[in-house]
């Protein structure tokens, strides 16, 4: 009926550390959570993008192994993170909340169970690819496994344009 009380903050030792949750690319599975690549004993780090949503860390791509912030929804933003404290626990279910979406740098300190995050951008600066758009060519080429030329760009074959936006290639191709 009250707070959660924190418990006791013992080293938490692993090689592994995954993220998950709404705010990543893989969603709620803990089996495609990507993982967090470690760069000391206890300090793990993340870079890249996070949507609006709810995560969480795990030791495991199993459940049970939850790293939580000690209140639901601590906020992640632009400004960073409204509280530093995690714990590591397998319930309550509490997750943090990114209220903005954008590239963040995670780091978990597992040694002394806090989150610091640096907000760097929403990586809008550049203009978003538009997909009906046409691609303005004057020349393409075929490179690759199945050409003759494989993988060399200097020997690239030329593919004939028949027309302003329509390339085509004819030739042998290999398995």
């Amino acid at each position: 009926l009250g707070e959660n009380v924190r418990p006791s903050v013992k080293p938490i030792e692993t090689d592994e550390l995954y993220i998950l949750g709404a705010a990543t690319s893989v969603g709620w599975s803990v089996w495609d959570a990507p993982a967090i690549d470690k760069k000391d004993k206890y300090i793990f780090e993340y870079e890249g993008w996070l949507n609006e949503g709810e995560f969480r860390a795990t030791t495991k791509r199993k459940w049970g192994y939850h790293i939580r912030p000690t209140v639901n929804h601590a906020e992640i933003g632009a400004d960073g993170i409204e509280d530093e404290n995690f714990m590591y626990v397998w319930d309550p279910d509490i997750n943090w909340l990114v209220t903005k979406a954008g590239n963040y740098h995670l780091i978990f300190d597992l040694e002394n169970w806090k989150l610091k995050v640096e907000y760097s951008g929403d990586g809008k600066t550049d203009p978003e690819p538009n997909p009906t758009k046409p691609i303005e060519a004057d020349f393409v080429y075929i490179i690759g496994d199945a050409t003759t030329v494989g993988w060399s760009v200097w020997e690239a074959e030329p593919i004939t344009q028949i027309s302003h936006y329509i390339f085509q290639y004819e030739g042998h191709l290999n398995v």
